[in-house]
């Protein structure tokens, strides 16, 4: 049974009140709802169950996010501090079902697979700050409408409304329970709709879904599902390796057929020979046999290098460095493309995220924000020993400078200051 249940609801206010599914001894929401989750005519989830590199190089990027150290932060100076507010605590432990880490998987599993991401708090009726819980919930059961009687850029009116569809009916989120966070949707085009049913694709419903990066690989994942496929037929009905038929002709040319019991005994003597131990490698014969290779030569079908570029592609698009995946990669290889990874994908995508966790709970008024660290982990930890190696040397540096008379204490806080060092 998943976190909501399939009996039908009886009011339309959203509250998870049922459990979620155990899966390997951690706790998850189910990935969908009881509508479909054929976007625009795909199935994302489908793809990503069934394609073992979309799988996975997102199982990747899932992994590197829930890595971080989800901390609250003072504003000024950057350091960690606690607060016993609500939202703070909801963050450090979401729900009664999931620990943060879990969370943490499980909504990145989302935005990767799905392009979107809906966030919602719970909270009491009329105390929107007061969180007592967190939730990442599929975007496959969420339902946008919108007022499209202006253009959305002519007012800065938030005049979405989200709702989930649950026992077959439809149930709106409370106002400021939401975030959605989505990657870009390059399509623009706003569709004016009435009521939306569970018919409805995401990607007809509104210009705030995202679009998901499978669905400029397409092309890409139909190939590789088309390799294993080939490969799978070529295994599973590979048939006879060959013809060994006789090469004795007779007076006029003919080829002369093959005795029946002459037949049986060359198939028994033939098992005789192998690669395994006890089995022999070489045929020797009197006979006039003839030879005839049938079996397919997968080389010349090249369909691990049509699974090699393919996932390329896909790596490209999802931000992972193929080395990380490849075979043969060497250690520095592989330690500078895991680097690579966090800081051009994994960190900016966090802090995106935090930023929007941030907005939620007007961050503005507050002298502490949320932020998502990596430094704790081993790939970084040669940047720290470098930087603290380098920051020894300006600090002898500078204090000479300053018992020489050269700089004042002033200017080498400023100085300092263009370090990061406060």
């Amino acid at each position: 049974m998943g976190i909501f249940s399939r009996k039908a609801p009886t009011s339309n206010k959203l509250t998870p009140t049922d459990g979620p599914d155990k899966f390997n001894g951690q706790f998850f929401y189910p990935l969908f709802g009881s509508n479909s989750i054929n976007w625009g005519g795909v199935n994302y989830l489908k793809d990503f169950l069934e394609v073992p590199e979309v799988n996975g190089i997102i199982s990747l990027k899932v992994s590197a996010f829930a890595n971080g150290k989800l901390k609250i932060i003072s504003k000024g100076t950057g350091e960690e501090v606690s607060r016993n507010e609500p939202l703070v605590r909801a963050l450090m432990n979401p729900n009664q079902y999931q620990s943060q880490q879990e969370f943490l998987q499980q909504t990145k599993f989302y935005h990767e697979i799905f392009g979107n991401e809906i966030l919602y708090f719970l909270t009491p009726v009329g105390m929107p700050l007061n969180v007592k819980g967190l939730f990442s919930i599929s975007p496959a059961s969420v339902r946008i409408t919108e007022d499209n009687s202006v253009p959305f850029f002519q007012t800065q009116d938030v005049r979405a409304k989200y709702s989930y569809v649950w026992g077959g009916q439809t149930m709106d989120f409370p106002k400021d329970s939401i975030i959605h966070i989505n990657r870009a949707n390059v399509n623009g085009q706003m569709l004016t709709i009435g009521t939306v049913t569970t018919e409805v694709t995401q990607a007809d419903q509104s210009h705030l879904w995202g679009i998901p990066v499978m669905a400029s690989h397409q092309a890409n994942v139909r190939n590789l599902r088309a390799a294993y496929e080939a490969r799978n037929v070529l295994i599973e009905n590979r048939g006879a390796l060959g013809i060994l038929s006789n090469g004795s002709t007779d007076g006029v040319g003919s080829m002369l057929p093959i005795d029946p019991k002459l037949k049986k005994e060359l198939q028994d003597e033939y098992r005789r020979y192998g690669m395994t131990k006890g089995q022999m490698q070489i045929i020797m014969t009197s006979l006039n046999l003839k030879w005839q290779q049938m079996a397919i030569d997968t080389d010349k079908l090249k369909l691990f290098d049509e699974c090699e570029a393919d996932t390329r592609a896909l790596c490209l698009g999802y931000g992972v460095p193929y080395e990380l995946i490849a075979a043969g990669q060497t250690y520095d290889n592989k330690l500078r493309a895991e680097r690579q990874f966090y800081q051009n994908t994994i960190i900016p995508e966090a802090g995106e995220w935090c930023d929007a966790i941030n907005r939620r709970v007007e961050i503005a008024g507050k002298s502490w924000e949320v932020s998502i660290t990596y430094d704790h982990l081993p790939v970084f930890q040669d940047n720290v020993k470098e930087r603290a190696q380098a920051m020894s040397l300006m600090a002898a540096a500078i204090e000479k400078l300053i018992t020489n008379g050269v700089m004042t204490v002033e200017q080498a806080q400023v100085e300092l200051q263009k370090f990061g060092i406060k």
